[in-house]
């Protein structure tokens, strides 16, 4: 059924999660966005979201290849007529060799998310205005 919405389904491989994390923004109708700083998500056995928490362990290369994603992301999401907030969510994990590798755009949310101000409570006196005058 997922032939009828164009796109296919994609799937992917369970692989072994050891830290997952996320990076919110607000688009606006300029294309013009603020993004906040990356957080880590804490989850359950079972890869269920509970909390997230302020600032995120990534590599230097890690956190440069989530910003770029995240331009990409607001570019793609401006370029449908789309605005307001969205989140990317991106996690490291262990191949079978045992190497650590980074999946970013694990998820694109075009939303808030539960984690949504604990990545943005820094950028709320650049959010304000935007929010207040559209």
């Amino acid at each position: 059924s997922m032939i009828d919405y164009g796109e296919g389904l994609q799937i992917e491989p369970f692989v072994d999660v050891v830290a997952e994390f996320a990076i919110h923004g607000w688009l606006d109708p300029s294309g013009a966005s603020v993004v906040g700083e990356p957080t880590t998500l804490v989850s359950d056995a079972d890869g269920a979201w509970l909390a997230s928490s302020a600032g995120a362990d990534l590599h230097v290369d890690e956190r440069t290849e989530l910003e770029r994603a995240t331009a990409r992301v607001a570019n793609e999401l401006h370029s449908i007529g789309y605005h307001g907030p969205f989140g990317v969510d991106a996690f490291r994990w262990v191949d079978a060799e045992g190497a650590s590798r980074f999946r970013v755009l694990g998820e694109l949310n075009a939303r808030f998310t539960m984690g949504y101000f604990v990545g943005m409570q820094e950028r709320l006196g650049d959010l304000l205005p935007r929010w207040l005058d559209p």
